[in-house]
């Protein structure tokens, strides 16, 4: 008899952290002092200038500030970073982002959506986050220089940057003064935008800024997002089968001092070419309730589970109260991010707070409209993973609306967990037919329940949590004790225990789909003791052949 022990809660499913803080992060922190003329009409947009062939993190040829305005530009970005003892370094396709971003301000001072800035960017060849843009629009030049100052200072005191671009721009009789920060983290290879259908993507480089453990994520054209190991150090070299034709969404994570943050994120066309359209959209209205906000996001995340035929997620106040914990954490101790020097990681607030649970999943974002910070979460393969996760049950969302210049600005904070639920009268055989059904697709023959191996399996899976509770160790020393008085044909028998939060979890354990097996007795049991979660199901398998 073979004997295994498998908690699959505790590799699996402790905490899947994915942290993307500085998402839909735009500021417009000064209004113009009059109407701006419309510069733009309908809901596209042109592209500024051709389109860049590849990606890449090297720093092109060319000027980062506009030369008419170099002087009030430059003087404001070299203040700004002289008061915080920053060093930035111009990047000629920043220019060019700043320049269609005062182009095409909407006339009450509105930047371009967060979707668009996306596509702007990765149309420059760009692989770090959407640019932070501060705005400026005004009809006198006296004061310019002073407010620029004070706005990028306002921005270099909150986060790191690397680069930087800017311009200005004449609209009508007002001067649009544009600034365009980025971090760049990563030292990527150059790789093409679009490659044919079957080309290997390969994507190598390394991480800087004193970032480590490179990680993958990917969302692939069908939806589904895969993930790849971390790696150690700050050297990677990843690969992704361009097998399907569309679109796939590519992200770098790295860990950081805030935790786990993304350095890198663009689209890969594999088998089509990159859609140089940009879609404006029409403005969203603002919503200053708090609670109002959180409502309609959580309806944004059920439409999408919806769309993938996932359960939607149930609203829980106490998780809510720890996002909105975060979120005050953040505005209050200037940071964006999932490790709080005050209150650790959210699998430390949710313990905090005595939610016991299997699974922990923060997703981050900050935007001018809550579709703005939704969206840039779909677009993130790490944060659509959370949002998407088949294991979450429950979320809690925390919303902080604050004002800049007249427009509503959204801090955002989504916890997600799993709450197992009790386990249906018919668990073992939805058990078995989820085994079968496994077996089926790797073609191998569908086990038979054993009536007397489950006889046994079944009073093994009670002991998991009666009192008095006996060690796993010794619950499978009762197994091997039974099993050795059933009949000779059952001698080859393999015993599995595994604590796990689904019956799907272990329906999928490699041990159940071994090519050789015939024969399974089934015991389930279900509670919680001090080492799970609530509502764990322990499950005594017993594999014959």
């Amino acid at each position: 008899m073979d004997r295994q022990r498998q908690h699959t809660f505790q590799p699996v499913l402790i905490v899947a952290l994915t942290a993307f803080a500085w998402l839909a992060c735009i500021a417009c922190n000064a209004a113009p002092r009059a109407t701006l003329p419309s510069a733009q009409a309908g809901t596209r947009g042109a592209a500024p200038g051709p389109a860049a062939e590849r990606y890449a993190t090297s720093v092109p040829n060319g000027p980062a500030v506009l030369d008419d305005h170099a002087h009030t530009l430059e003087r404001a970005l070299t203040t700004a970073c002289a008061r915080r003892s920053v060093q930035l370094q111009g990047d000629a396709r920043l220019l060019r982002l700043a320049s269609w971003v005062a182009e095409h301000l909407a006339p009450d001072g509105t930047l371009p959506s967060q979707a668009a800035l996306d596509q702007v960017t990765r149309h420059l060849g760009l692989t770090e986050p959407t640019p932070h843009v501060v705005v400026i629009a005004s009809d006198r030049d006296d004061d310019v220089s002073e407010r620029l100052t004070a706005d990028i200072d306002s921005l270099l005191a909150e986060h790191d940057y690397s680069h930087y671009g800017s311009a200005a721009i004449e609209r009508s009789s007002m001067m649009v003064y544009v600034v365009a920060l980025t971090f760049r983290f990563v030292e990527l290879t150059a790789l093409p935008r679009a490659v044919a259908l079957g080309t290997p993507i390969v994507l190598t480089g390394r991480l800087t800024h004193g970032y480590t453990s490179p990680e993958l994520a990917v969302t692939r054209p069908d939806g589904r997002v895969v993930r790849g190991a971390p790696s150690s150090g700050r050297a990677f070299e990843f690969r992704v089968a361009a097998d399907v034709a569309g679109v796939y969404r590519v992200e770098i994570l790295a860990q950081s001092k805030l935790g786990i943050l993304v350095v890198a994120n663009f689209p890969l066309y594999v088998g089509e070419a990159p859609n140089e359209s940009i879609e404006l959209g029409p403005p969203e209205p603002a919503v200053s309730d708090p609670a109002e906000a959180a409502q309609r996001l959580l309806a944004m995340i059920n439409r999408e589970r919806s769309g993938v035929l996932l359960a939607p997620l149930v609203f829980d106040r106490t998780l809510a109260s720890i996002a909105s914990a975060h979120v005050a954490d953040m505005l209050a101790s200037g940071f964006v991010g999932h490790t709080s020097p005050t209150t650790g990681t959210a699998s430390e607030r949710v313990s905090r707070a005595g939610v016991r649970t299997g699974l922990v999943l923060e997703n981050i974002g900050r935007g001018y409209s809550l579709g703005e910070v939704h969206a840039g979460l779909m677009q993130s393969p790490g944060h659509r993973g959370n949002l998407l996760h088949t294991q979450a049950t429950h979320v809690g969302i925390g919303v902080a609306v604050q004002t800049e210049s007249g427009h509503s600005v959204y801090l955002v904070t989504e916890l997600f967990i799993r709450v197992t639920p009790k386990l249906p009268s018919n668990a073992g055989a939805q058990l078995l037919e989820g085994i079968n059904l496994n077996r089926s697709r790797q073609r191998r023959s569908a086990l038979r329940e054993d009536a007397a191996l489950t006889r046994v399996a079944e009073r093994a899976a009670t002991r998991c949590f009666a009192d008095g509770q006996q060690s796993d160790a010794a619950v499978m020393e009762v197994v091997r004790v039974e099993l050795a008085n059933l009949a000779a044909r059952r001698d080859h028998v393999a015993a599995l225990l595994s604590l796990a939060s689904s019956l799907a979890d272990l329906a999928q354990l490699e041990a159940v789909l071994a090519p050789n097996l015939t024969s399974i007795g089934l015991g389930l049991a279900q509670g919680t003791r001090s080492d799970t979660p609530p509502n764990t199901v322990c499950a005594v398998l017993l594999l014959g052949q």
